[in-house]
Order: structure tokens, then C-alpha cells, then sequence
């Protein structure tokens, strides 16, 4: 935890991190919530935090036993792994998310250890426990109310399904002059989920090459996929489409706020030379 809070000061407090891709570092304060001991402990609440640092360093210690000596050797790899030797996150729900399947639910579970360890203990203590395990509860509530806001990709089926329909199974869809995340979202749904082959165009001029008619000559019909209108005898307009996706939006806390965003996307068919159709 000591070299993860020196990795902290070297975000907020120096220019280690300044510049580069995110520039997390070198703003002070608002630096903090890239830093993922940071990020870690808003996500099992600094409540459950402080419990696990006792834990820790006070609890778990005292277990003369195999199984709890290897449970905290375990907990201290990760820790170091993903506070140390990855130290950073850029942004939320999406960098989190190497910290919420292993990091955060193991120290959950190790906190959930000490709160039983607590409650153990006697009256008194069994007091604290119940307090502490709702203070947590209702802070752990709080982010979970913000879920029912919506899914992720809500919205974006019904155009992606619509796509499906009218391609089959030996049709061919080109990506062409899109913004590169939607290309993103787009070319991989498509492909893994709706079986679609999809392959990104930069240069329609390489189409009228004799490798690429031969290339898509495999295929028996080829579409295109463009959020810009084209123009070209050689597309058949098959129809505008209404691609809207929602999703919570990039922040540097546990986000909590869910939109949408929207773009008119241009299908066509593509006419193919009669010599190089497919059989």
C-alpha cells in the first residue's frame, strides 16, 4: 500500500504522468481519481477501505493458519499488480474493469472476513459490525440505483438487427468514412454477435483493382456501410438506418450519469461486374 501511495504522489504531485495519450498527471488534486488505489477504494466504499487496511495489518496477521497466511499473500500480489505495476486508470466504467473482476472482490470478501471477525467478538462489537455493513450497503445502494438508468448499447440492436436481415450468411459488408469508435462498435457487434462478415474500406478506388474484384468476387452480394451519403452508380441505396446507442458516460469516478448518442447510418448494395459475381 506504501509504494501505491507513492505511486499516487507521483501522479497528483509531479510530472511523471503529464502529456501522452490521457494526461492524468500533474493537475493536483483532480488527478487523484485516476490513480487506482483510488479508484479501488471508491468502489468497496473508504469505510470498507479502512476496514480492510485493519484487516491487514491487524486481523489477519493474528491467524496462525495455512489458509488465511496464503489468503493474504494472495490479496498482496493483486494489490501490488493492479496499484503498482499498473497504477493508473484513464477513465470509467471501461479501465475499471481490470480492477472489478479480481482486485475488488477479493478485497470484499476479505473485508467481509473482518466484519465477521467483528461480530464475533461480543455485543459491543457486533453493534459496530451491523453499523459498518449498512453505512457500506447504503453507499454500495446509492451506484446501484444509478444501473437502472439504463443498459449498455441499449437501443443499438434494433439497427444492428435490421442490418442482419437484409445481408445472408455468404454476403460481405464494407465499413466506409465512419467515426472510429461507432466503426469500432459496429464492425465487432456485427462480426461476433450477428455473424456478419465485415471488413473496413479506406479506399473505394482499391474495389475497382483487379485484387479487389477478385476479393470480392467470394462473396455473393456486398454492401456498404457509410454515414455519409454516397453518390456512385454503382450503389443501389438500400435505406437510411437510426443507429442509437446508450451508454453511462466516460468519467474519471464510479459513473452515474446515462446517454445516448445517435448517428444516421447509409446502407447500399453494392453492383458487382457481371464477370466477377459470385456463383
Amino acid at each position: 500500500m506504501v509504494m501505491a501511495f507513492y505511486k499516487t504522489y507521483q501522479i497528483v504531485f509531479t510530472d511523471k504522468f503529464i502529456g501522452g495519450r490521457w494526461d492524468m498527471g500533474g493537475h493536483g488534486w483532480s488527478s487523484l481519481n485516476y490513480s487506482n488505489i483510488f479508484v479501488a477504494i471508491w468502489y468497496f466504499s473508504p469505510v470498507g477501505f479502512a476496514i480492510f487496511a485493519y484487516s491487514v495489518f491487524s486481523i489477519f496477521p493474528r491467524k496462525k493458519n495455512v489458509i488465511w497466511t496464503a489468503f493474504l499473500v494472495f490479496l498482496c500480489l493483486f494489490w501490488y499488480c493492479f496499484t503498482v505495476i499498473k497504477s493508473t486508470t484513464p477513465y470509467q466504467y471501461y479501465y475499471a474493469r481490470y480492477l472489478l473482476s479480481e482486485l475488488v472482490p477479493y478485497t470484499l470478501l476479505a473485508i467481509s472476513l473482518a466484519l465477521g471477525y467483528f461480530f464475533q467478538k461480543g455485543r459491543g462489537w457486533k453493534i459496530v459490525s451491523l453499523c459498518l455493513t449498512a453505512f457500506i450497503a447504503i453507499y454500495f445502494l446509492y451506484f446501484t440505483l444509478h444501473q437502472f438508468k439504463g443498459k449498455s448499447a441499449h437501443g443499438a440492436h434494433s439497427a444492428l438487427r435490421g442490418i442482419q436481415e437484409v445481408m445472408g450468411e455468404k454476403d460481405l459488408l464494407l465499413l466506409y468514412n465512419m467515426v472510429r469508435t461507432l466503426r469500432w462498435e459496429i464492425h465487432t457487434s456485427l462480426s461476433y454477435f450477428y455473424n456478419i462478415n465485415v471488413c473496413n474500406l479506406r479506399n473505394p478506388s482499391a474495389l475497382h483493382s483487379k485484387r479487389g474484384q477478385t476479393f470480392l468476387s467470394k462473396f455473393k452480394n456486398v454492401f456498404l456501410l457509410t454515414q455519409t451519403p454516397q453518390r456512385i452508380p454503382a450503389l443501389i441505396p438500400v435505406g437510411p438506418i437510426l443507429y442509437r446507442h446508450g451508454r453511462f458516460a466516460r468519467s474519471s469516478f464510479i459513473p452515474t450519469k446515462y446517454r445516448y448518442s445517435s448517428a444516421i447510418l447509409y446502407l447500399y448494395k453494392v453492383v458487382k461486374p457481371k464477370n466477377h459475381s459470385s456463383e
